[in-house]
């Protein structure tokens, strides 16, 4: 029998709003709202990249900050290495987070070049010394934010394709973050200033 999530994924965008109007039928009013409320915050103004993740904590991690920090859309680009979160650290955020697969050896670029025909701003998340700080980094575009794996970062494709190149500062002598720790920090960041404005925020529930 094939999965639930599998069978939804697979249904035409003309037959989703029909399937919301059954389910909305057997959800309690106070879990209704509870949606409402939860799609109001919700954004695909701001969209995560990660390439070639190989660490399953990391990549569960990550998928856990997009769905409490309000991120809709999450591309993994799997040249070199399967995107494979961890159920048991997951936790059931997989199933609020829209997850994009790129794969074959050119999947950086048609990725990337793919958000940039949509209007997204690439920034590489990279702890160069001369990488633009953290909370200098505009908001006011759509925002595809890039991170790698930790050994060896983003790619040169990657690198090359980004508008800008961005960096958490440090005051420690350790001069490095945690993959998972740095895209938690950087969602909250910007999505709290997407909230104080309000831009780009807000998913259309289809009733």
């Amino acid at each position: 029998m094939r999965p639930l999530e599998d069978i939804i994924n697979g249904l035409s965008s003309e037959a989703l709003p029909g399937l919301t109007r059954h389910l909305l039928n057997i959800v309690n009013t106070q879990r209704a709202e509870r949606i409402d409320e939860v799609l109001a915050d919700r954004t695909r103004h701001l969209t995560v990249v990660l390439e070639n993740l190989y660490q399953s904590h990391n990549a569960s991690a990550v998928v856990r900050s997009c769905e409490c920090f309000g991120i809709q859309d999450l591309h993994a680009i799997e040249s070199a290495n399967l995107f494979q979160p961890n159920k048991s650290v997951v936790q059931g955020a997989a199933k609020w987070v829209t997850l994009h697969r790129h794969r074959g050896p050119d999947a950086t670029a048609a990725c990337l070049q793919g958000l940039k025909e949509r209007g997204y701003r690439i920034a590489a998340m990279n702890p160069a010394p001369d990488s633009t700080p953290l909370a200098e980094l505009s908001v006011e575009q759509p925002l595809a934010l890039c991170l790698g794996s930790e050994e060896p970062g983003l790619s040169d494709t990657a690198l090359a394709l980004a508008d800008v190149e961005v960096a958490i500062p440090m005051q420690g002598f350790t001069r490095s973050l945690n993959l998972s720790v740095s895209a938690g920090i950087a969602l909250e960041q910007l999505g709290s200033r997407l909230r104080r404005t309000r831009a780009g925020l807000g998913l259309p529930r289809a009733d």
